[in-house]
């Protein structure tokens, strides 16, 4: 197409169709980006038009124009347009090229003037053109996302666009943990954090999405175990003594063959960097996936102390969420802090977890802090001590170890 043809195609285009382009066009070109001197006249008397009337039509816009030459070659113009399809692209390239053509003018001029230094003259020019460049593109850009959220909000709700944690104080007061966030888990050893996980994860099962666990501490086998102890109501020291009749062991295989023939889980005990497990994340395009847990994981990438480690690797888990548009739930130790309750800022080895985290959950347990006959080892809470998108609190649970499950306590009203 030559420099005539898709200025023409631009002018055809706005005349024909000036409420589907004029709202794009008029803002991103000037008549100054038409080599085409004649094109740029009709151009400039036609952006004058639709602003003094926005709702003008092919044929009032023509007859706008005064000069039969010049109305003629619009009526052209319009024959002649083919490139409905792929308008924005000639748009974009008319502009670019006249942006161009206006730099190469200037920097002819700055060559032939008397100035004996004209090099910093000439690298404000370009510095000035790529400054003009890059904030048109932003503009762009921001325009584009503002359409989309638009279009977003306009929607109903769809449920689809959660993840369910099953546990119902939780998801009233989250709305549902959104997707392209993510949620750090924090707790002592031996408080739950894996089966809490679990538990939050057998939720997604049977609604046809992906889920993908990553296991950096136990095997593929021990995380079945756990699971399936759950989801058959199977003692899990009997699971772990291998003590099961032919009942619960046929329970457990049928089960198991449900959740492998669905497709909807996979479990990976042999990744260990974040960026082998955005590689399996990028193939398998999860809606929801743990990493458990989050002091075994590694980078590729090299630093002096383990907290820039954590601090990088948090940032990836949060651009990957957001990348891939899932939801991340990263489980992490916590700084011993007594008996006490721990807090986020209890999250070990990096401050980064507490800013990154969209949703920050501590699990507490007072029976692994505090091993006494006075404390119950059901007890349990789950603080959500930061939510970016709906309240906090404390939510009373119990945790049934037989089953490795977590259950909301319910109090009369």
């Amino acid at each position: 197409m030559t420099d005539y043809d898709l200025e023409g195609n631009i002018i055809g285009g706005l005349l024909l169709f000036p409420e589907d382009y004029s709202s794009y066009t008029l803002p991103a070109l000037s008549p100054e980006d038409f080599e085409n001197r004649p094109l740029g006249d009709i151009y400039f008397l036609t952006a004058q038009a639709l602003k003094e009337d926005p709702a003008a039509d092919t044929v009032k816009l023509i007859a706008g124009i005064s000069d039969p030459n010049l109305r003629v070659l619009a009526t052209e113009s319009c024959q002649c347009f083919v490139a409905r399809g792929s308008y924005r692209e000639l748009v974009r390239m008319v502009a670019d090229r006249g942006k161009n053509r206006r730099v190469k003018i200037q920097a002819a001029r700055i060559a032939m003037s008397d100035q004996e230094d004209i090099l910093p003259e000439l690298r404000k020019l370009v510095e000035d053109a790529e400054r003009d460049e890059n904030i048109a593109a932003y503009s762009e850009i921001l325009a584009q996302k503002a359409i989309e959220y638009l279009n977003t909000i306009n929607k109903p709700f769809d449920p689809k666009e959660r993840i369910w944690t099953g546990f119902a104080r939780v998801d009233e007061n989250t709305g549902g943990l959104r997707k392209r966030t993510i949620s750090y888990v924090g707790a002592p050893p031996s408080t739950g954090k894996t089966a809490f996980a679990l538990n939050v994860l057998k939720n997604q099962l049977g609604k046809k999405g992906k889920s993908l666990f990553f296991t950096l501490e136990m095997s593929t086998q021990q995380i079945f175990e756990r699971l399936l102890a759950d989801l058959t109501e199977t003692s899990y020291t009997l699971i772990n003594k291998n003590c099961l009749n032919q009942k619960q062991r046929q329970a457990m295989y049928d089960r198991l063959q449900d959740v492998v023939n669905s497709g909807e889980l996979l479990v990976i005990d042999d990744v260990y960097t974040v960026e082998g497990m955005e590689q399996a994340v990028s193939e398998v395009l999860p809606q929801f996936v743990v990493v458990d847990f989050m002091q075994c994981v590694k980078t590729l990438q090299r630093f002096q102390i383990r907290r820039q480690e954590i601090d990088h690797i948090s940032g990836e888990f949060k651009r990957m969420a957001k990348r891939y548009g899932c939801h991340i739930m990263v489980l992490s130790q916590v700084s011993r802090n007594g008996k006490d309750a721990p807090r986020m800022s209890d999250l070990k080895e990096s401050g980064a977890l507490e800013q990154d985290g969209d949703y920050i959950f501590m699990l507490h347990r007072p029976y692994v802090l505090e091993k006494s006959r006075k404390v119950s080892p059901k007890d349990a809470q789950l603080l959500l001590d930061k939510n970016k998108f709906g309240n906090t609190g404390i939510i009373d649970m119990n945790f049934i170890g037989e089953f490795q499950r977590f259950k909301e306590v319910h109090y009369e009203p």
